[in-house]
């Protein structure tokens, strides 16, 4: 069988337009799906942004720049989030208390997925363990310690006996 018997219709050119736009879909398709190779990596900067988030249960915490004598802050809850700038390479300082009813837990660094129990805590600001992108967030958190009542039956008292009758003989004469 030649090509020359076989005679182009509009019926097949539609089909064929038809089938190449289903390939150029599909094949766009996977493309859009595969992970980019790109990757946006952000600029080192001399400066990192950490900001301490507010959490329930926290009394205190105070950040002391280790690099940087005097500069050191109290907060309260009133006072969070707070966000101040260290230089990369910074020694920071973080010591926080509970308020009553709560006991310290953890620090939680934000993206990075890092906690830590040490109270205090002293990190190296340009860490990655927990700095992202410029950024430190730290989280602290507390674990409650009030007790809540329970839906516990009354103890109901059980049928007490009634008194056996006194006798009514006489005593010995």
């Amino acid at each position: 069988m030649s090509l020359s018997k076989f005679q182009f219709t509009a019926k097949t050119w539609a089909i064929f337009i038809v089938i190449g736009i289903v390939v150029v879909a599909g094949v766009a398709y996977y493309f859009s799906q595969q992970p980019s190779t790109t990757t946006a990596k952000t600029k080192l900067s001399e400066t990192i942004t950490v900001t301490i988030q507010k959490n329930v249960g926290i009394d205190l915490i105070t950040y002391e720049n280790l690099d940087n004598p005097g500069e050191i802050k109290t907060l309260s809850i009133i006072d969070l989030p707070y966000m101040f700038n260290c230089s990369r390479g910074d020694t920071l300082s973080f010591n926080y208390t509970a308020r009553s009813g709560y006991i310290t837990n953890t620090l939680d660094f934000s993206p990075t997925g890092r906690s830590s129990h040490d109270n205090p805590l002293f990190i190296d600001s340009s860490d990655p363990l927990y700095c992202y992108n410029n950024k430190i967030d730290v989280t602290p958190t507390f674990i409650s310690l009030r007790v809540t009542a329970t839906n516990t039956p009354t103890p109901t008292t059980s049928p007490t006996p009634s008194p056996s009758p006194t006798p009514t003989t006489a005593p010995f004469s």
